[in-house]
C-alpha cells in the first residue's frame, strides 16, 4: 500500500500551495524509509497547524463524502522562546472540517518549551484525534495526572551523534591514579540557544551556588570552563549539569560514557525512568552536590563506587545506540501507524465477529531428534491458530525450525508446520544459523512473501523466537505483548551487562579479538524473546545482504549485537521490555524454590511429561476468565504432581 496520497487530497494540496518543508519531509519518510520497517502502512495526509490571532489553525482539506482509509497527522511545532506564551485554543470548526478525510486522525505537538503549554489545557483535543504524540515531558506529566480520553504516546525527540566514548581513569584491578578535577562543568552552555527554552537552575541563586563551585574549585575536585573553546577535548568522567529538562549535553555524555552529576527535577526524573537509564547520581542541594563530588573524587569513593561506575556507562553505552541513532521524524511516524493498528483493541462484546487485531508468528528453533518436544507443542499451546482475548481475535502461527534430513522431511510433509533449513547442521554451533534464519523468514512472512498464508493490513505483528523446551503460557504471553509498547520491542528475560566468556574451553567461548568490548549490549534470553515488526523487517533485510556481521557464537546474544548495529546505523529504535521475574531460567528450579508462587510466563525447561497438565490449567484458567473471574495459574503445582508420581 505504502504512503500514496488519494487524488482528491493530492488535488488539495496542489491548490493550497507549496507544502512545507516539513510537511515533505514526513511524506518522504512514509513513502521510502517506513516501509522497511513496518509493511502495509496506509496513506498519511500531513498538516502543519499554526498559531493565528490565538487560534490554532491550519489550510482546509478539500470536502469528501467519505471517509478514508488513511491517517491524518496534523503537527504543530513548539517555537523557542523564553517569554510566556500567548493562550491558544483550537480553530474546532476549521480543523474538524478534516474528520471526513482520514479514518485515523492524530497530533503531533513536535518540540517543547512553553509555546505548547494550551496542549494539555485544550480538553478539545481528544475531540478531534484518536491519538496524540508529545515530546515535553511537562506535558506527559499534565497527561500523566490528568489522563484524557485519547490516547498519548511519548515521542522520544533526541538524536545523538557518533561520538568517541571517553575512557575512565581507572579500571577494576588497575592501581588508583591521581583523582584531581575528575569532575567538570561548562558553565558557558547557559548562553546556548537551547538554555532559552531549557533553563539551568543554579541561575535562580547565582551568588549561593557560585560559592560552592568556588569551594570545590579550591578544593581540587571541580574543573569550570567558561568558554567553549576551554571545553574542548574535556575527558573527565564525571560531568555537573542543572539543566531543567534532558539536555543536549545529557544525552552526549550519555553516549560518551561520561557519568552526569545532576540536579534532580521531575522532567529529567521521568525520562530517566521510562528509558531506563542507568544515572544515580543525583542531587537537590547543594550539601548533596558537595558531598557527592567529594565522595566520587576521592580513593575511598572509586574503590566503593568505581566498578559500578565502569559497568553503568558501558550500559548507557549501549543504551545510547539503541535509542538515539534513529531520526526522531521516523520514531514520530511508526507511533502513528502503530497507534492507528493498536486502535482496534478495544474491548469488544462478540470477539468471534471480529477481525484480527494482532498476529504473533512463533518461530521454534528445534532439531530433527526432537520430535517429541515439538509434537508437545503441538497439543498444548501451540495447538490453536486462533486466541480469542478481550480485545479481539490473535492469529498465531507457530513454525518449526529443522536442518534439513529425511525425517525432517517426512515430518515436513506430515504436519506442514516444518521449515527447512538445507545444509544445517544440527550441534551447539550452528544454533546461531537458524536464528538468523529465523530473523530472516520472519522479516519475509511480515512482507508478505513467505508461505503459510498472507497477513491483513492493519494488525499489530510480532514475531517469537523461542526453544522447543519452552512452555508458553500463550494466553498471558499474548495479553502481555499486547499491553507492550507497539513499536521498538524487545520482550523477554532481557540480560545486560554480562562478560563475554573468555574460557577457551567452554563452549561459549568468544575471542578477544572477535569481541574486544567489556560487556555485552542488552539481548534477550534464547528461551523466548519477542520482538515487533519494525524490529524484525530490517533485522532480516540486513542479515540478508550482509549489512551486518554475523557473530557465530550465542545466538541470543547474536541478536543483541545485529540490533545494536542496526540501532547505530539509525534503522530501529528498541526498547528493552524486562519479563525475567515471570521467565525464569529453570523453571523446575524455580518451582523449588519460594518464588514458586510467582506469574510465570514461559515456563523454560519444564518437564515434558507436565505438559498435558499445564495446557489443562491454562484451559480452565479460560473458563473461569469467561465467567469474570481472574487469577493465576497455580503451573508449579503439576511438578508437584509429577513428583508425587514418582
Amino acid at each position: 500500500m505504502g504512503g500514496k496520497v488519494p487524488r482528491f487530497l493530492l488535488q488539495s494540496w496542489l491548490v493550497l500551495g507549496q507544502a512545507t518543508l516539513l510537511e515533505e519531509e514526513l511524506r518522504r519518510i512514509w513513502t521510502e524509509v517506513l516501509p522497511t520497517v513496518q509493511a502495509e502502512s496506509p496513506p498519511l495526509i500531513v498538516r502543519q497547524l499554526e498559531a493565528k490571532h490565538g487560534s490554532i489553525t491550519a489550510d482546509p482539506l478539500q470536502p469528501t463524502q467519505t471517509t478514508q482509509a488513511c491517517i491524518l497527522l496534523d503537527v504543530f511545532q513548539a517555537k523557542a522562546t523564553s517569554s510566556a506564551a500567548p493562550a491558544l485554543r483550537l480553530d474546532v470548526g476549521l480543523l474538524a472540517g478534516a474528520h471526513a478525510a482520514c479514518n485515523f486522525r492524530a497530533f503531533w505537538a513536535k518540540g517543547r518549551g512553553s509555546a505548547l503549554d494550551w496542549v494539555p489545557k485544550e480538553l478539545r483535543l481528544c475531540d478531534l484525534y484518536h491519538v496524540l504524540l508529545v515530546e515535553d515531558e511537562y506535558i506527559l506529566d499534565s497527561f500523566a495526572r490528568a489522563p484524557p480520553v485519547c490516547r498519548i504516546f511519548p515521542v522520544d525527540p533526541h538524536e545523538a551523534a557518533e561520538l568517541p566514548f571517553v575512557r575512565l581513569p581507572w579500571a577494576p584491578g588497575e592501581p588508583l591514579p591521581d583523582l584531581s578535577g575528575i569532575v567538570s562543568f561548562h558553565a558557558y552552555s547557559v548562553y546556548s540557544a537551547e538554555a532559552q527554552w531549557n533553563p539551568q537552575r543554579w541561575l535562580q541563586e547565582p551568588d549561593f551556588w557560585n560559592a560552592h563551585f568556588t569551594a570545590l574549585m579550591q578544593q581540587g575536585l571541580l574543573n569550570i570552563c567558561l568558554t567553549e573553546e576551554s571545553c574542548q577535548g574535556d575527558v573527565a568522567p564525571y560531568r555537573l549539569m542543572f539543566w531543567e529538562d534532558i539536555s543536549t549535553e545529557f544525552l552526549e555524555c550519555i553516549a560518551r560514557g561520561i557519568t552526569p552529576i545532576f540536579l534532580g527535577t521531575p522532567a529529567i526524573y521521568e525520562y530517566v525512568e521510562r528509558n531506563v537509564l542507568l544515572t544515580r547520581w543525583r542531587f537537590e542541594t547543594a550539601e548533596e552536590m558537595m558531598a557527592t563530588i567529594s565522595t566520587l573524587s576521592s580513593p575511598q569513593g572509586v574503590l566503593e563506587h568505581g566498578t559500578r561506575v565502569f559497568m553503568e556507562r558501558q550500559g548507557n553505552y549501549f543504551l545510547s545506540r539503541l535509542y538515539w541513532r534513529q531520526d526522531p521524524r521516523l520514531r514520530a511516524l511508526l507511533l502513528a501507524s502503530a497507534a492507528q493498528r493498536q486502535q482496534r483493541l478495544q474491548p469488544l462484546g462478540k470477539v468471534d465477529a471480529s477481525p484480527p487485531v494482532m498476529e504473533i508468528v512463533i518461530c521454534v528453533a528445534s532439531a530433527a531428534y526432537n520430535r517429541a518436544a515439538r509434537d508437545i507443542i503441538r497439543t498444548t499451546w501451540g495447538s490453536e491458530k486462533h486466541l480469542r482475548t478481550g480485545f479481539g481475535i490473535v492469529l498465531v502461527r507457530v513454525l518449526f525450525f529443522l536442518g534439513q534430513s529425511d525425517g525432517a522431511s517426512a515430518e515436513h510433509s506430515e504436519t506442514g508446520d516444518i521449515v527447512l533449513l538445507p545444509d544445517l547442521p544440527e550441534n551447539f554451533s550452528s544454533i546461531w544459523l537458524k536464528t538468523a534464519a529465523i530473523l530472516k523468514f520472519g522479516a519475509d512472512y511480515f512482507k508478505g512473501f513467505a508461505q503459510p498464508g498472507r497477513s491483513g493490513p492493519g494488525r499489530l505483528r510480532f514475531l517469537i523466537k523461542c526453544d522447543d523446551d519452552a512452555f508458553l503460557d500463550i494466553d498471558a504471553v499474548a495479553a502481555d505483548i499486547m499491553a507492550s509498547a507497539p513499536v521498538g520491542l524487545l520482550w523477554g528475560h532481557v540480560m545486560a551487562l554480562v562478560e563475554p566468556n573468555r574460557n577457551a574451553s567452554d563452549k561459549y567461548f568468544v575471542p578477544h579479538e572477535v569481541y574486544p568490548m567489556q560487556y555485552y549490549p542488552p539481548y534477550a534470553r534464547g528461551m523466548a524473546y519477542a520482538l515487533s515488526e519494525d524490529v524484525v523487517l530490517p533485522l532480516g533485510a540486513a542479515l540478508y545482504e550482509g549489512r551486518i556481521d554475523p557473530f557465530p557464537y550465542r545466538e541470543d546474544v547474536s541478536v543483541g549485537l545485529y540490533i545494536l548495529e542496526l540501532a547505530r546505523s539509525g534503522r530501529v529504535r528498541v526498547v528493552p521490555h524486562q519479563r525475567k521475574d515471570a521467565m525464569p531460567l529453570d523453571f523446575k528450579e524455580h518451582c523449588a524454590g519460594p518464588q514458586s508462587s510467582n506469574p510465570v510466563l514461559v515456563m523454560h525447561r519444564f518437564d515434558p511429561a507436565t505438559g498435558s497438565c499445564l495446557w489443562k490449567l491454562v484451559q480452565e484458567r479460560r473458563s473461569e476468565v469467561a465467567k469474570g473471574a481472574t487469577r493465576n495459574a497455580d503451573f508449579c503445582s503439576c511438578s508437584r504432581l509429577a513428583r508425587q508420581a514418582l
